[in-house]
């Protein structure tokens, strides 16, 4: 399955048509292979930084489970400080992240705080890819395997990170 990932976070924060096609198909996929058993050598040794206020909201807790399962090593970072940041700041401070880590999630961050560190680093910012209201929990409603919607929605944030580290 070969297909181009989007880099950047998008402007209404949901796949495209043509990325939900792809990201169904990739969460098919990774349900056939995870009945294998082969799912945690995905991501295994990549690191991800997950921006959060706080590290025990059910978002957070699905994101991070969800790509801990693919094998990559989740390190959370409290935001608290970043909504004070002077734009430089902002800028330098995920200037360093992009070079730690191959994806950023973001968690309860504004829009534009979100969008003000995807400007600055080379790499995949997720914004709210684990909370309900984002376009990927009804893609879990979509996905035609037999198991439960938790199961669905694990799936899709999966084939979503993937998708985006591509």
């Amino acid at each position: 399955m070969h297909f181009k990932p989007k880099r950047r976070i998008r402007k209404n924060g949901g796949p495209s048509p043509w990325d939900t096609d792809a990201i169904l198909a990739y969460a098919k996929a990774l349900h056939h292979m995870e009945d294998k058993g082969r799912l945690s050598s995905l991501l295994q040794g990549r690191h991800i930084a997950l921006l959060t206020g706080y590290d025990d909201t059910p978002d957070a807790t699905l994101f991070e489970s969800s790509a801990t399962a693919l094998g990559a090593q989740v390190a959370h970072i409290r935001t608290g400080l970043w909504a004070d940041c002077q734009p430089e700041e902002i800028r330098q401070l995920a200037g360093v992240l992009g070079r730690l880590y191959v994806a950023l999630a973001c968690h309860g961050m504004s829009a534009n705080l979100v969008q003000r560190i995807a400007d600055a680093v080379p790499i995949p910012v997720l914004d709210r890819i684990a909370d309900p209201d984002h376009p990927t929990a009804g893609l879990a409603d979509l996905l035609d395997i037999d198991t439960t919607r938790g199961n669905k929605r694990r799936l899709v944030i999966q084939a979503a990170l993937l998708t985006a580290l591509a």
